[in-house]
């Protein structure tokens, strides 16, 4: 019999889980980054305490294969992408946690595009809640891992959403996917090309997909 899934993680959650409290009054949350855009155009910013000023700021991208997931996500009852922007707050840190467009209902460069107008919202206003936008540290899981590296490295994008590539002074990359699938040691690792090819590939040339989505 298999073990219930939802029984295992609420076993497991004292284990690896601590939740953070912060005050609500702290959390800007369903904010829009664009314009008339989609709830998944949208992310909540976790503010420090109010004596801290000139604070860093992180902005956290969610996995989910570039078709699931959302700033939202549930695991065993528990919000595990709110979790950390309460902690980086609760260390001096602003977070933003962010929704983007998911395949197959937008194309991936849409979804590059997201994340980093995501960015370019944060360095613009991050400042009228004692930020500092020239602090920005991008943080991304799996898919999103892949999708804050590019926007972190692809200048033009990051300007065209009205970010500056050079307020961002790291990026912290977790179980990313997708960074290079040019390479055949990409796949020799384990990255599986039929995957990479069902989510990127169908919308390209076969001759431009690899590159252009790396």
């Amino acid at each position: 019999m298999q073990p219930n899934s939802e029984l295992v993680l609420r076993f497991l959650k004292p284990i690896f889980y601590r939740h953070v409290h912060r005050p609500e009054s702290t959390i800007l949350r369903d904010v829009p980054y664009v314009s008339n855009g989609t709830e998944r155009q949208h992310l909540d910013l976790y503010l420090p305490d109010s004596d801290v000023d000139d604070w860093p700021v992180l902005i956290f991208v969610h996995g989910g294969g570039w078709s699931a997931g959302d700033r939202k996500l549930l695991v065993a009852g528990e919000d595990v992408y709110g979790n950390i922007g309460r902690y980086y707050a609760t260390e001096g840190f602003g977070c933003a946690v962010i929704s983007y467009r998911l395949l197959p209902d937008v194309h991936w460069r849409e979804q590059f595009s997201d994340v980093a107008k995501a960015v370019g919202w944060v360095q613009q206003n991050v400042g009228h809640h004692g930020g500092n936008a020239e602090q920005t540290i991008l943080v991304g899981h799996s898919a999103g891992a892949h999708l804050c590296s590019r926007v972190a490295l692809d200048k033009d994008l990051l300007a065209a959403a009205g970010g500056w590539s050079e307020y961002v002074r790291g990026v912290i990359s977790a179980s990313g996917a997708g960074f290079d699938m040019v390479d055949e040691t990409t796949y020799q690792l384990g990255a599986d090309l039929e995957y990479l090819r069902e989510r990127f590939g169908q919308f390209e040339t076969p001759a431009d997909w690899q590159y252009e989505a790396s």
